[in-house]
């Protein structure tokens, strides 16, 4: 791997990645009529924030390091929308990739498949049921509300 494909990957692909993916999350949460949705991507100081609705997007200096979805709701929310916020991100992070595979072969080029590849894996390992340091993955938490009483 060469510089400038690590380079594409760190500031391009993984934060477009988990753009995606939180987006994901916040539709789910809209949909589902959450009252406040706050959609933060990075870490470090804080340089953009902006509100489209009720969801407040927070953009960090260190924009390629992660990012987080929550959201709060007067009425708590049923198992069925907790499900369907968790699954909302990587549904977002699949179709993304699925459109990105098309464009691919209109129109191929390794930039678009590694776009592809990561929001496919991004898909995959969220979708798996495993929890770190007290974080959840998306499939911790659908697996947690599906065995909720």
């Amino acid at each position: 791997m060469d510089v400038y494909t690590l380079l594409y990957l760190v500031f391009v692909v993984a934060p477009i990645g988990t753009f995606v993916h939180e987006s994901g999350h916040a539709l789910g949460a809209s949909l589902v009529k959450a009252n406040s949705i706050f959609l933060t991507i990075g870490t470090g100081r804080r340089v953009y924030e902006f509100t489209l609705r009720n969801i407040q997007v927070i953009i960090h200096l260190y924009f390629f390091i992660g990012g987080s979805v929550s959201s709060e709701r007067e009425v708590p929310f049923d198992r069925f929308e907790k499900i369907w916020i968790a699954a909302a991100g990587p549904i977002c992070n699949s179709l993304l990739a699925i459109m990105l595979w098309y464009v691919n072969s209109i129109y191929p080029h390794y930039s678009i498949v590694l776009l592809a590849l990561f929001n496919f894996w991004v898909a995959g390992i969220n979708i798996i049921p495993f929890q770190i340091r007290g974080r959840q993955s998306d499939g911790c938490r659908i697996l947690m509300a599906l065995i909720q009483k």
